[in-house]
């Protein structure tokens, strides 16, 4: 053969070979795709829970008061006596037949104080700093004292004000007194007498007298019979017990001194000073020097006091308050 003779053409062996071995492969995947897919049982389609927004719940006495009568118990709080005196009366109503409901006057609705359905209305405040509202109060105040107000807006108001103040500070109970006239200035009709609690004198035995008052009032106003409440409703939580020296009612009550308010031993004479130092239950004792008042011809009392701690004593002043331990005359231990 020449070499310039053209040669026969001929089939490519591994041309054919690649392409029948793609074609195999993908027909046994497919296989097996479809095998695995129809044996495996059928999924259960999964199960939508709707989100559920739970609602705010309301501020009542009890989860189902079973009174009949509606009382609404507003409270204006800023270290929780307002509050916790709201709770007593919310408590004490539902043992003469009401139905409480507690309102903290930061969520007051205006549109229920002007609704006109006469519903009783009690509002517990405190007078906090300089005169001004507690914080829970201000948007309430801010209402209410708006000129904007109409001349009779609260003219199906049932209410009355207690009142939490201290007599040493100059705006005694301000806000209370505030509140009670300008809630009858806007023609709300006034239940019963305002009630204030001294706390420089006794708060809760002032607010307790006012609500002895209150309650016969409030349930001949409503058709209740206040006889008919439970037993328990003005009961004390602690009674005074006068015990004579060296009885036991004595010497447990000198174990209780020494072991939850104060070491007793640093009141003895030339006390050594307590290894930890000194601190609330182991105060230094220190002689006052200067004592007197400050303010003359006036019903108010603030007191300029000065203590003789001595040259051993160092201390960091980082508060502005100073507890005290009184020792009564003829003390002995």
């Amino acid at each position: 053969m020449s070499a310039n003779e053209p040669t026969a053409p001929t089939d490519d062996p591994s041309s054919s070979f690649d392409w029948s071995t793609y074609v195999a492969v993908a027909i046994i995947v497919l296989s097996a795709l479809w095998y695995f897919k129809s044996s495996r049982p059928a999924k259960t389609p999964p199960r939508i829970i709707p989100a559920v927004v739970p609602k705010r719940p309301q501020k009542t006495a009890e989860a189902e008061p079973t009174g009949t009568v509606p009382l609404r118990i507003y409270y204006g709080s800023q270290t929780g006596t307002a509050e916790e005196f709201a709770n007593t009366l919310a408590k004490e109503a539902r043992r003469y037949q009401f139905k409480p409901q507690l309102i903290d006057l930061e969520e007051f609705d205006a549109d229920e104080l002007e609704s006109g359905n006469e519903t009783a209305s009690l509002f517990v405040v405190a007078t906090y700093g300089e005169g001004e509202p507690t914080d829970s109060a201000k948007e309430f105040d801010t209402w209410l004292m708006s000129p904007d107000r109409a001349t009779d807006a609260l003219k199906g108001l049932r209410f009355t004000v207690f009142g939490l103040g201290n007599k040493t500070y100059e705006h005694y109970n301000a806000i209370a007194r505030k509140f009670d006239a300008r809630l009858e200035e806007l023609q709300g009709q006034r239940l019963f007498r305002r009630g204030e609690g001294d706390d420089d004198a006794n708060l809760e035995d002032d607010f307790a007298a006012w609500r002895r008052e209150l309650w016969p009032l409030l349930c001949d106003k409503h058709g209740l019979d206040a006889s008919k409440a439970s037993a328990d409703v003005v009961e004390r939580k602690y009674r005074i017990v006068w015990a004579e020296a060296g009885t036991p009612d004595a010497e447990q009550g000198t174990r209780m001194l020494a072991g939850h308010l104060v070491n007793t031993r640093v009141f003895m004479p030339k006390a050594p000073r307590p290894a930890a130092g000194y601190d609330a239950k182991q105060p230094f004792v220190a002689p006052i020097v200067v004592n007197r008042e400050l303010h003359h011809n006036s019903p108010r009392s603030c007191r300029h006091v000065e203590i003789d701690i001595g040259k051993s004593l160092k201390y960091v002043a980082t508060a502005q308050s100073c507890s005290a331990f009184v020792l009564s005359p003829g003390f002995r231990l």
